[in-house]
Order: C-alpha cells, then sequence, then structure tokens
C-alpha cells in the first residue's frame, strides 16, 4: 500500500473515482458532486450492497468444521491435486499466517469499503435535495450498510462478544469519510459493537413501513440483522422483539417436505438443483438478496470439483461432519443445500470426481437458472434466533423455544414429530439441539458456521490434511477463532497491534 495512504483512505478513493458512475465528468478535472438523495442513493447501491461478498469470502469456510479435505484416493497422483490445496493451505490448517504467494486476505479492505459508501451518505444527509421520506428511507438503508460491514469486521477480526470484556481492542472504526493520514488505532469491543447496535436501531426505526423488493436494503430485513445483533449480544429479550415483529410480517416458511417427490428424492443419484437460495422457489422466506450473480456457484468455489477429486469438500466423517447430522432418509434439507453426485457420472467415469460420493454445497446454482443472488437472508433465521433466544433468556421459556423449533422441522423433516421438553434432560441440551439446527438450516450462507463456533463456546476440534494424512488439533478457545489482521495492513501501520495465532504443527499418532 502506498506511504502515508492507509486503508479508508484508500477506500474513500475507490467509493469516489469508481463508484460514483455518471456523477465523474472523465474529460474533467473536476468531480460532479452527488446532490440529490436519488444520486447518493444510486452511490450506495453502486458501491455497497455487498456485491462480490461471496467471492471474497468464500475462503472462511475452510476455518470451519463443515469442511474437509477430499477424498484420499487420488494423494498419491499430483496430477489429480488441485492447486486450490496449497492456496488454502494456510486457511485450512488454522496456521498464524493465513497469507502466502498464493493467496491474499482481501476480505478485510473490502468490508471497510463496504462501511464507507454507508458513512459518506449519512455525514451529507443534511445537505442532500430531497424529501424528509426520501433522507428518512437513505439514512436507514445507508445504517444497514454501515451496520453490516462492521458487524462482520467484529466478527472476523475481533474477538467473539461474548467470550470478550467491553475494553479489550477490536476493529478500527472512523465514523466519517474525510480521511486523514496516520494510525487508525482499534477501538474497543464496547465500542465498536454499540456503534453496530446503534446503527441497526436507526436503520430499523427509519425503515420501519417502507415496503421495498428483496433486490432493495428493506424494512425486514433491518429487523432481522437487528434479532442477529441482538443475539450475539446475548441480549435475548431485544432478539426475541425483533425476530417476533419480522414473523408478525413475515412468518411464510418454505415447505420443504411439500416440495419434494420423495423417491426422487431417496435415489443415490440424485443431484441438487434448486437450491433455497433461489427467489422463484423460495419467495416466501428470502427477505434480501445480495453479492452478485455469478457463474461461479459456491461448489466450484469451495470444491474445485471440475478439475481435481483432491480438494476441498464438505465435512462427512462421523465424529463431527456436517452431512452426517442430517437424517438422510427424512431431512429434505439434503435436496435444496447440497449437490450429491452419482459415483457413475462423467466426471467420476472420467477421474475428474472420486469414485466416492463428495458432497458440495448447492444452495445457488446459476447454472439451474435461478433468480436473485448466491447470498441472501431468509426469515429461517429469525426462527432459530427465537428458540435460542428464549430457551437461553434469564427465565428460560423452554415451551416456547420448541413452538419455533418445531416450527421449522416440520417444513425440513419428513414423517416429523415434534420435540417436546421432556426430549431435554437440561436447558443446555436444548440449547446444544438448537445450535445443531442452526449449523444444518444456514450452513454456507453468510459466514453463520463460523460467527456460532466463535460465539458457542468455541469447541475444540481436529482435523486432517488429505495430501499427508496427517492430523492437526485446534483447541477449546483456540487464539485462532479471531483472524489477523492481512499482513500489508499491519506493514503499513506497526500501531495496529495484531491478533497473535499459534503456530500449528501434525498431532502425533498413537
Amino acid at each position: 500500500m502506498k506511504k502515508g495512504i492507509n486503508i479508508l483512505t484508500f477506500g474513500f478513493a475507490l467509493a469516489t473515482l469508481t463508484g460514483c458512475g455518471d456523477f465523474l465528468t472523465q474529460e474533467a478535472q473536476d468531480l460532479v458532486i452527488p446532490k440529490t438523495v436519488t444520486q447518493y442513493k444510486e452511490l450506495l447501491q453502486g458501491d455497497g450492497y455487498f456485491k462480490n461478498l461471496q467471492t471474497t469470502a468464500a475462503w472462511v469456510h475452510f476455518l470451519t468444521d463443515d469442511m474437509a479435505t477430499g477424498p484420499y484416493e487420488y494423494a498419491d497422483d499430483p496430477t489429480k491435486i488441485s492447486s486450490y490445496m496449497e492456496k488454502y493451505k494456510q486457511i485450512f490448517l488454522w496456521q498464524a499466517e493465513i497469507e502466502s504467494d498464493q493467496f491474499t486476505d482481501d476480505l478485510y479492505a473490502y468490508l471497510y469499503n463496504q462501511a464507507l459508501p454507508g458513512t459518506i451518505c449519512l455525514e451529507m444527509l443534511d445537505d442532500m435535495e430531497g424529501s424528509d421520506t426520501e433522507k428518512r428511507i437513505l439514512k436507514g438503508q445507508a445504517s444497514f450498510q454501515r451496520a453490516m460491514a462492521f458487524f462482520y469486521l467484529a466478527n472476523l477480526y475481533g474477538p467473539a462478544y461474548n467470550e470478550a470484556q467491553g475494553s479489550d481492542p477490536c476493529v478500527p472504526m472512523s465514523l466519517t469519510a474525510t480521511a486523514t493520514p496516520g494510525s487508525y488505532p482499534r477501538k474497543t469491543v464496547e465500542e465498536v459493537w454499540g456503534q453496530i447496535h446503534t446503527d441497526i436501531t436507526t436503520a430499523v426505526e427509519c425503515l420501519d413501513g417502507y415496503e421495498a423488493g428483496v433486490y432493495e436494503i428493506n424494512y425486514k430485513a433491518a429487523l432481522l440483522l437487528a434479532s442477529r445483533v441482538a443475539l450475539f449480544m446475548e441480549n435475548y429479550e431485544e432478539a426475541i422483539t425483533y425476530a417476533e415483529k419480522l414473523l408478525e410480517l413475515a412468518p411464510t416458511l418454505f415447505d420443504m417436505v411439500g416440495k419434494i417427490d420423495i423417491e426422487t428424492y431417496l435415489d443415490p443419484g440424485m443431484y441438487s438443483s434448486e437450491g433455497i437460495l433461489n427467489t422463484n422457489l423460495n419467495p416466501d422466506e428470502i427477505l434480501w438478496t445480495f453479492s452478485q450473480s455469478s457463474t461461479q456457484t459456491m461448489k466450484y468455489l469451495l470444491t474445485d470439483a471440475m478439475l481435481t477429486s483432491m480438494s476441498f469438500t464438505v465435512s462427512n466423517t462421523e465424529d463431527s461432519g456436517l452431512i452426517q447430522l442430517y437424517d438422510r432418509d427424512k431431512d429434505v434439507r439434503m435436496a435444496f443445500s447440497f449437490a450429491d453426485p452419482d459415483p457413475d457420472d462423467f466426471w467420476a467415469i472420467y477421474g475428474y470426481m472420486s469414485s466416492t460420493y463428495v458432497y458440495s454445497p448447492c444452495k445457488y446454482n446459476s447454472y439451474a437458472g435461478m433468480t436473485g443472488f448466491p447470498m441472501g437472508m431468509r426469515n429461517a433465521e429469525a426462527y432459530l434466533t427465537l428458540a435460542e433466544a428464549y430457551a437461553r433468556k434469564a427465565n428460560p421459556d423452554k415451551s416456547r423455544a420448541l413452538d419455533y423449533l418445531n416450527a421449522l422441522l416440520k417444513t425440513r423433516i419428513v414423517d416429523y414429530t415434534p420435540l417436546t421438553e421432556a426430549d431435554f434432560a437440561t436447558d443446555q441440551e436444548l440449547v446444544e439441539r438448537i445450535w445443531t439446527e442452526r449449523r444444518k438450516e444456514l450452513c454456507f450462507e453468510e459466514l453463520h458456521r463460523w460467527w456460532d463456533m466463535r460465539r458457542c463456546g468455541q469447541k475444540g476440534f481436529t482435523r486432517v490434511w488429505g495430501v499427508t494424512g496427517e492430523t492437526y488439533e485446534i483447541a477449546d478457545h483456540d487464539p485462532a477463532f479471531t483472524l489477523n489482521f492481512p499482513k500489508k495492513e499491519r506493514d503499513f501501520d506497526p500501531g495496529l497491534t495484531p491478533n497473535n495465532r499459534p503456530i500449528r504443527t501434525p498431532i502425533a499418532s498413537n
């Protein structure tokens, strides 16, 4: 990075010079500054709305226990080992330094550049031309944009809120679009999360009653993000208030059980192509669809399956594998979440796919003619938030928690038998079941699994590096549950206190 220009300066230059579209006159020396609410709204939508978030953030999934290295049958054949293996090796093994010659963490800078257009709009609000209603809506959307950007930053590069003290360092944060030279020190957990809470509260208030479609930041999406923030801050009563208000407006769940042909579903050669982020298939649950359409689905971003079998796949081991959590005979979420290739299909026959089953995420599949974008907020999350909040609040209400959990699961599981309080010996057992259902329901959407691993006890696990068969161990409350800042940021700003992550070596085999 150029000396004297930090990441926020770069973000401001990027937003000003490349994001304003018609606001920049190419031949002129001067910039045409936006004046109206409509123009600033175009700036927010053009530079914000988290375009390219999926491709920029997909690597975070390699940190989670939902991912594993692919089948080992080709490990002795270097031609069948994907270049992805080396590119993402440091991430997958939770090493002290995740960046390498093959991989650079661009997500940190990207998220600050997503916060910036929100800040610009908020800073210039009083000077814009437009009605009070137009300004109120823009204020709500800009506040949502900034809240979401810092929510991501805090949950990647800062300590988990419920594991930290308020005075602990979190991430740098600027609330002005005016760039200044020098260091941007880390704000405290209390300051950053306090601002996230303030911004999303403002978004909810300003967007109340705004009936926008799923392609625009809207009231329902604001309610969902507000309930998410409250849940992460363990303010369960507030999480309940926001989530129940959302479900008053959007209660309908996608009836997967009613949609699926169970005989076809149970066919082992069935290939999923109708992911639940398809706005045509699932118009009731999707509140806001975002990121950017791409011919690269999450399936190919993570597995590189068209090139080789020795790559990454969804974990499928008996002890901790995601796939093992589903009842394969009844839980039809499998059909709307994963591609399940036939071992006799073209790619397996010609050696490009393993002869064993390789599950891969398929919630959005642009090759299947899906509408919307590859990321989205769904009301199903609100059902899970309510179940957890009722189970964990000061005076737990297990009956209400189970009402919401059962309402969700009866649309996901064939011949579902509702859970009762008698099924759980302790309150914690119920909470653990809710967390398991979050893992299954929200897998590979945004970064839910990584966030939940951080806030739900930071439990350790082991993973195998398939190329060598070596086993690596992640300890309970491992420091590596928090990412370090990108190397270029640390090099540029010596005052940016790093997050120390341990060097990891294989554990000795018995």
